[in-house]
């Protein structure tokens, strides 16, 4: 039953739905329910359908089928790249929706389409280069618009998404993952589809620069009879008219019907500014960023682009407007933002007072605030007081619900007149008849405690408390803040520096006698830190150490492991020679010391791992690799000439196992000759051996073979 999930869930609807029944479409982009991002995934899934039946039409072309097949497959192929218009121009030619639900694969034969149908006297395949076409008609097109209405728009538009791929272009690329056990002898689609993603978006990056004097261009001519936008119901009369096979043989290309949307001219200007901006800064054209910036802050009105943002043309005009904060940020002109949109904010300030509040509305003080609040949203602005203002009033509503407020919100209210507002609201709220008199009682309480834990408030609550009639409080006592005092003086910071050297000497001295000496003058005041860490290999057998003996020892061994967590296994070595020598009989103790050689292989074996994956220092590795393998074959030597062989058995276990991955001798053994027994630690001593070595034609063939034997449940078992 769990493999059932899915039918609880609201299947996805096809493009096939769509494509047998035409009203259903048209009732599906005219309704406000629609998700627009369902809206974008079926332009993409027209798009590639239109592209399989194109290249079906070309098959029985070559093949010289019959003229009634081949015009239903042209008439099948425009009816569904009309469907692909149709949901495009519904989300208002929102390139970024696209981009997120269709690759650029994809987004490249819808634009080379599109242009098809504004220039239909030629024929323009869905690989082919509309780039130099656009820009050469482009002087015909401009002196005649309306000849071929919407020609500029999608000229406008392909060099916006040409500049918006090559903005994107710059930053790094997602890696794309193989989808396949062994790439490289095994075909892997996805692998083969990032590619060609790659390939599509350095040809058309290559294209940046004439996209870019073309957007120029255009700031400079007059498109307030030419810029024609494509509505979703060009397209949508043509889907609905049914075709004749005698008389609409050669229209398959035919330009939609003329029904378009004229923008204001200076939103098109703006947000043409905008795209180029941010090409020349990903380019980092500073310069030519900072002028279009200055040109735009000129003309930009906060108040008109968020009248935009609730049009048909939101995602084709509308400026994000935290993004140009961003850019005014970078440069420096943070004001200058704000001071292009002060008329338009006292137009709108001036219509937000009391007045017409109080007309708007005849509701509690509570929906007064959030109307005054949405009121400031149309009009772009913000109010500091109405924010505190509706805040306190909502903190009141809580400790009527006996809710306890929350830090955060009293600390926004900590500062300014919140906190009074707060106190007025509760003394408002107090007078309310509707109110029963166990909350007017919990509400008196509250305004005592907030008179008594908040200097001042007492105050401004006794200036407001006549304006409220019979409400009777209890006599709040004065709360006078306390003095803080004044700062130490520079001799008694002196005093204080000069007593502690002895301390920090402690803790930043790697030096035997100097740390003795020290710890010996402080005489046990000094107690070892808890976060100071100590070798669980050495620490767990000198844990019988009295005090104040074991203070010191702990001290040393302290030292010890912080030099092995820095990695210095040189001074490492020095320093546990002293600490040995500091533990005088018991460093004697054949099993101490062998604890003490065991650490020393883990803090040489962690230098080593460490330096791994450094391939840049490869001899520095290779030195590391065999001052290891001298100091494990020397233990093991001393080991094994030990009557008792002391210390703990699986230290014992670990050491011969990093012998045998670290066994330079044997690397050549290991990588040439077949071995018969197969396990998984050869594979790995094969791997690292591989690694050392340096030669690529080995490296190839470990790779190909061990490696991937040693991956491939790691890789199975992450893509169930």
């Amino acid at each position: 039953m769990n493999n059932l999930n899915f039918l609880r869930e609201k299947i996805s609807e096809n493009w096939i739905d769509y494509f047998v029944d035409r009203e259903r479409f048209r009732h599906f982009l005219d309704s406000a329910t629609s998700d627009s991002k369902e809206i974008a995934q079926l332009v993409g899934q027209f798009a590639e359908q239109a592209q399989l039946v194109e290249k079906e039409a070309e098959v029985l072309q070559r093949k010289e089928f019959d003229e009634d097949d081949l015009f239903y497959c042209r008439q099948k192929a425009a009816k569904l790249w009309l469907y692909s218009f149709s949901c495009f121009a519904t989300i208002g030619w929102d390139l970024e929706l696209l981009r997120n639900e269709c690759n650029i694969l994809v987004m490249k034969a819808i634009f080379n389409r599109l242009v098809s149908f504004c220039i239909s006297d030629r024929k323009i395949g869905i690989n082919d280069d509309i780039a130099p076409m656009l820009w050469d008609i482009w002087d015909t097109e401009l002196s005649a618009p309306d000849k071929n209405p919407g020609f500029i728009f999608i000229s406008w538009l392909y060099a916006k998404w040409i500049l918006k791929v090559d903005t994107e272009g710059r930053f790094p690329e997602k890696v794309a993952k193989p989808t396949v056990s062994n790439p490289s002898n095994q075909f892997d689609a996805n692998l083969a589809l990032a590619e060609q993603l790659r390939n599509c978006t350095a040809e058309l990056r290559l294209k940046s620069s004439d996209a870019l004097a073309f957007s120029e261009r255009l700031l400079h001519v007059n498109l307030s009879h030419a810029f024609s936008v494509f509505t979703k119901e060009c397209f949508l009369k043509e889907l609905m008219r049914v075709y004749d096979p005698i008389l609409d043989k050669d229209e398959s290309g035919k330009l939609p019907s003329s029904i378009f949307f004229r923008p204001n001219t200076n939103f098109s200007l703006l947000n043409t500014r905008f795209f180029i901006m941010c090409n020349n800064f990903a380019a980092g054209k500073t310069n030519e960023c900072l002028n279009q910036l200055k040109l735009i802050l000129e003309n930009f009105s906060p108040n008109e682009n968020f009248q935009i943002s609730k049009s048909y043309m939101a995602k084709l005009m509308y400026i994000e407007q935290d993004q140009l904060k961003g850019y005014c940020d970078a440069f420096g002109m943070s004001e200058s933002l704000k001071s292009t949109s002060s008329i338009d904010e006292n137009i709108y300030r001036g219509l937000i007072n009391d007045e017409s509040i109080s007309y708007l509305t005849s509701e509690p003080l509570k929906y007064t605030l959030v109307r005054r609040a949405e009121c400031y949203q149309i009009a772009s602005t913000s109010s500091v007081s109405t924010a505190l203002d509706l805040l306190a009033y909502n903190l009141c509503e809580e400790f009527i619900k006996n809710i306890p407020a929350t830090i955060l919100s009293l600390k926004l209210l900590k500062n300014g007149k919140g906190i009074l507002q707060m106190a007025k609201s509760l003394l408002q709220m107090s007078q309310d008849s509707k109110l029963d008199n166990k909350k007017r009682l919990l509400l008196k309480e509250t305004l005592s405690f907030l008179a008594i834990t908040i200097p001042l408030v007492d105050a401004e609550i006794s200036k407001c408390i006549n304006d409220f009639g019979n409400l009777q409080l209890k006599n709040f006592r004065s709360v006078v803040p306390k003095n803080v005092g004044t700062a130490p003086s520079i001799s008694m910071l002196k005093e204080v520096l000069s007593g502690g050297p002895d301390y920090w000497r402690l803790i930043l001295s790697y030096d035997i006698s100097e740390l003795k000496g020290t710890f010996s003058k402080m005489s046990g005041k000094f107690k070892v830190p808890m976060r100071y860490r100590v070798s669980k290999m050495i620490g767990e057998v000198l844990n019988a150490l009295s005090a104040p003996t074991a203070d010191y020892i702990n001290l040393l061994l302290a030292k010890l492991e912080q030099l092995s967590i820095i990695g210095d296994a040189q001074q490492w070595n020095s320093f546990c020679n002293d600490c040995v020598k500091e533990l005088g009989n018991m460093g004697k103790n054949p099993e101490i010391q062998l604890r003490f050689a065991y650490d020393a292989v883990r803090v040489q074996l962690d230098c080593w791992h460490s330096r791994f994956a450094q391939t840049f220092n490869a001899p520095q590795f290779l030195r590391t690799t065999q001052e290891l393998q001298q100091t494990v074959k020397g233990l093991i030597q001393a080991s094994l000439s030990m009557a008792a062989s002391p210390g703990p058995l699986i230290g014992k276990m670990l050491l011969q196992t990093v012998a045998f991955f670290i066994n330079t001798t044997e690397w050549e053994y290991l990588i040439k000759s077949p071995l018969k027994i197969k396990s998984p630690f050869l594979d790995v001593a094969k791997v690292l051996a591989a690694y050392m070595t340096g030669d690529n034609a080995i490296s190839k063939r470990i790779a190909e073979g061990p490696w991937w034997q040693i991956m491939h449940p790691t890789f199975e078992g992450n893509m169930q």
